[in-house]
């Protein structure tokens, strides 16, 4: 074996489940992009709470939205480990297909945004 592969191997950052990997990174893509959309005034935030952090803070707002949820997720992980708990991997699908849609949605504003200015 490799010494590369070895390092791989012992080190294991944050060793969630594949689902969860993938919600977290949903939820940054979504977090930046919502910051990004309202920076530019494209999007209007639709949470009513938060609406007025990200228009006061919103890299503050940001940078915890996307810490948050790492704790969260982190939080979810150690329990369903520590009590074998099942449900919490299943649910994790739902979130996944509802964060899916939601970056689509982003996407489609995001590509608006980038090709309009070309064609003025």
């Amino acid at each position: 074996m490799s010494k590369r592969n070895y390092f791989w191997k012992k080190i294991k950052l944050y060793p969630w489940p594949r689902g969860f990997k993938l919600l977290y990174l949903l939820i940054v893509v979504d977090a930046l992009a919502t910051c990004l959309g309202l920076q530019m005034e494209v999007i209007e935030e639709a949470n009513p709470v938060m609406a007025p952090a990200f228009h006061q803070f919103p890299f503050l707002t940001l940078f915890l939205k996307v810490l948050l949820s790492f704790l969260l997720l982190d939080f979810i992980n150690t329990v369903t480990k520590l009590h074998k708990i099942k449900w919490p991997l299943h649910a994790v699908s739902l979130l996944n297909s509802l964060h899916i849609a939601v970056a689509v949605l982003h996407l489609r504003w995001v590509g608006i945004i980038i090709v309009l200015p070309t064609f003025a």
